[in-house]
């Protein structure tokens, strides 16, 4: 959109619809904002939480990303759910600069990474929720965004991962995925959201913690066992399912 001409009769200045008005600068500002405070605490993640208020400024920050999630503007929610997956993926304590190595023992749990992953688990859970509910439909590429922030996560979880975890979280996946679905599905018509909550719950189902070599989910008494396996196939058909259990040696021993 060409903008008025100075008095001075000099080139006019062009505007690009995309931010042709206030209320659209204003997204792209709020879009830069949750971008660089995400990208911020993934860089100095292992620096940052030597302060003592670390808590209560990554608890701000997951807080203003679920904010910004279930804002209307859908550019402002996708680049929350982007931002997400960069807050989920701290750079590793061996690269972050400055960080001392002693004490350090990535095979060890602490006290505050339980507490620290745990509150981006309920905000993961919070964002998902908003985004099913929210109306227009988010388009596709939002929607995967959603799903795939939980792979990063679940790299942080899997240790703690309880069976009512699971089940929150296939209940979440289910309800994305049926968003963007077609109705006579196969493995050639699954839509990105539907390939990447199988994604998801093909990794619940290979990961050592919570299944075994033989596709079972370890689950506690009186719980349904057959859970993984059943969302699994409820986001897709048999004869897609079958396909893609070629290329998956856990899903081969699925059973229906």
């Amino acid at each position: 959109t060409p903008a008025a001409a100075s008095d001075g009769g000099g080139a006019s200045l062009m505007v690009h619809h995309s931010r042709d008005s206030a209320e659209k600068q204003w997204d792209e500002t709020r879009v830069l904002v949750v971008a660089g405070a995400a990208r911020v605490f993934a860089s100095f993640h292992y620096i940052l939480r030597r302060q003592a208020d670390f808590k209560s400024a990554w608890d701000l920050l997951l807080a203003k990303l679920s904010d910004a999630a279930a804002c209307e503007s859908e550019e402002v929610s996708k680049a929350a759910a982007l931002a997400l997956q960069d807050a989920f993926r701290p750079v590793p304590a061996a690269d972050a600069p400055g960080v001392s190595q002693a004490g350090i023992n990535p095979g060890v749990t602490s006290a505050l990474d339980q507490a620290v992953w745990e509150m981006a688990w309920q905000t993961y859970i919070r964002v998902a929720k908003s985004t099913v509910t929210r109306r227009p439909i988010a388009n596709q590429s939002h929607l995967v965004a959603v799903v795939d922030s939980f792979a990063p996560l679940y790299k942080h979880l899997h240790q703690t991962f309880t069976p009512s975890d699971v089940s929150k979280l296939l209940e979440t996946l289910r309800d994305l995925a049926d968003l963007q679905h077609h109705d006579t599905l196969t493995i050639s018509t699954m839509t990105r959201v539907q390939d990447s909550a199988l994604k998801a719950t093909v990794m619940l189902l290979q990961d050592p913690v919570q299944g075994n070599s033989t596709g079972e989910y370890r689950v506690e008494p009186g719980s349904d066992s057959g859970l993984v396996t059943n969302t699994a196939i409820s986001l897709v058909d048999i004869r897609a399912f079958a396909a893609i259990a070629g290329k998956c040696p856990i899903c081969v021993s699925t059973r229906v």
